[in-house]
């Protein structure tokens, strides 16, 4: 039999375990709260609820009771879960919600920057598509004059066409 005062730290080493598991479940009721968790998204939020709390309630027992499992570690479980409820959950819970919020409208802001970012850049890449057009088109248009201009050449220097010459020096042929 362990002496009292080895039972008292262990229950309270599970009351601040039950406190811990229910400050975990306010985190997880106001982040189900704020980002409307619903299907998929509440099953997570559960399953991660609860095993953060196995994981809790197995690290005080390992700590408090080497394992041991007696009545008392899980009364103290219990009275440190609802304590907390009763006593801390109130000024948490505003805590975190307003911590939510917070996050809520700096997300918002981080998005709106980023949609704004997409817009630049789409803005810019719709004014490169069209200075590319227009100097496609330029670059097109300038390439017929420099033919238009090198077949006039052509004409003018082939050797049955000189004006320069009198009529009687060139070929006939």
């Amino acid at each position: 039999m362990a002496s009292l005062a080895l039972q008292s730290y262990m229950f309270l080493v599970m009351v601040l375990a039950g406190v811990a598991i229910g400050l975990l479940f306010d985190l997880c009721r106001v982040v189900r709260l704020h980002f409307r968790g619903r299907g998929f998204f509440a099953a997570l939020t559960d399953a991660v609820f609860w095993l953060l709390a196995t994981a809790i309630a197995f690290t005080a027992l390992m700590v408090a009771n080497w394992g041991d499992l007696r009545l008392y570690s899980f009364l103290g479980l219990g009275a440190g879960f609802f304590l907390y409820l009763g006593l801390g959950s109130p000024l948490t819970l505003s805590w975190l919600i307003a911590v939510a919020r917070a996050i809520q409208r700096c997300l918002r802001w981080c998005g709106r920057v980023v949609r704004a970012g997409v817009r630049v850049v789409r803005a810019c890449a719709d004014a490169g598509r069209r200075a590319a057009r227009a100097v496609g088109r330029a670059a097109r248009a300038v390439g017929r004059a420099a033919r238009a201009v090198a077949r006039a050449g052509r004409a003018i220097t082939s050797p049955g066409h000189a004006p320069d010459r009198p009529p009687e020096a060139r070929r006939t042929g």
